[in-house]
């Protein structure tokens, strides 16, 4: 386990002082199932107590119900249905194509290689998805939503949430994570380039649902906040013949904003329109964002422009 400060290199305050813990394991087989695979559902026995208690599933597809406790449950291979139900759990569905139920309270819940369904339920909850093309649904609390690699699905539901559609390359950031210092003593960091990984990163759908909510928008992304007053978080990372699509911005309660390279002289924001009198959001030409509906009303003035942090130091 490691703890990393996930979005302070973006140079946005609120969201860059968010700690947030990711999982790994070194030893597990990154092979998913093959599709179509039909597995028998096996009950992890002993069942889990109302314990506190470390569960690891077999190779078939596990159904383990956590009981009460703060637990951890490993899935291992299989498509496996993990349920946390009461307590602070950590559910690890890692391979196959696996459903993950938080229940209450705030649970951390990581889908692993293949095409997953994490549920937070209740609780502020931290939900990564992986890879695989994953469904992540928050539900009711302040959750933080990752999609990581594939075309992810993502819904905050109720509460102030975080949903990030940008492949964040975290084998790069566990990898700098274990790099010890230099001879010069000088220590390790990362840049922006480093975390983000546009090559890998496929076009989710996001919705942030009731509350008012933070969206981080990748290449061909579609982003919705639904109600509330809601943050989209642009970035030079962006694709320019893959933009985003942001379907329902609403001038004087949303927010658009642009994180750049600090490096960038006279960053400079340009509004067009389309035929569809849609707003095309560009920075220094490169095209961003299509904003729909907000080609009459959407201004330059009205982004934000953030300056990140170079680096970020790891260790």
């Amino acid at each position: 386990m490691v703890e990393i400060i996930l979005l302070s290199l973006l140079g946005w305050g609120a969201v860059g002082a968010l700690l947030v813990e990711v999982f790994d394991d070194d030893e597990d087989d990154d092979t998913p199932d093959t599709p179509g695979d039909e597995q028998p559902v096996e009950e992890v026995s002993p069942p889990p107590s109302d314990q506190s208690d470390l569960v690891t599933g077999t190779s078939d597809a596990d159904r383990i119900p956590a009981g009460e406790g703060d637990d951890t449950v490993l899935g291992g291979a299989g498509d496996d249905t993990l349920l946390g139900e009461d307590g602070e759990d950590v559910l690890l569905g890692q391979d196959g194509n696996d459903s993950l139920d938080g229940g209450a309270d705030a649970d951390t819940l990581v889908g692993g290689p293949g095409d997953d369904m994490a549920f937070g339920r209740t609780g502020n909850d931290l939900i990564l998805g992986e890879d695989g093309d994953d469904g992540l649904f928050g539900a009711q609390g302040e959750d933080l939503l990752v999609g990581g690699d594939g075309a992810d699905t993502m819904v905050g539901g109720v509460g102030d949430d975080i949903l990030v559609g940008v492949d964040l390359g975290i084998d790069n950031l566990l990898e700098s994570l274990d790099s010890p210092a230099d001879a010069s003593g000088e220590e390790a960091s990362l840049s922006v380039p480093d975390l983000f990984d546009p090559q890998s990163d496929e076009g989710d759908t996001m919705a942030g649902g009731y509350g008012d909510d933070t969206i981080l928008v990748g290449s061909a992304d579609q982003a919705t906040g639904d109600e509330g007053d809601d943050t989209f978080l642009l970035g030079d990372w962006i694709d320019t013949t893959e933009p985003a699509l942001i379907t329902d911005y609403e001038d004087g309660a949303d927010l658009i904003a642009i994180s750049h390279d600090p490096a960038l002289a006279d960053p400079e924001v340009t509004i067009g329109t389309n035929a569809a009198g849609a707003a095309l959001v560009s920075l220094n030409g490169q095209l961003l964002a299509e904003v729909a509906g907000a080609g009459a009303t959407l201004a330059p003035e009205d982004i934000v422009l953030i300056a990140r942090e170079p680096t970020m130091a790891t260790g």
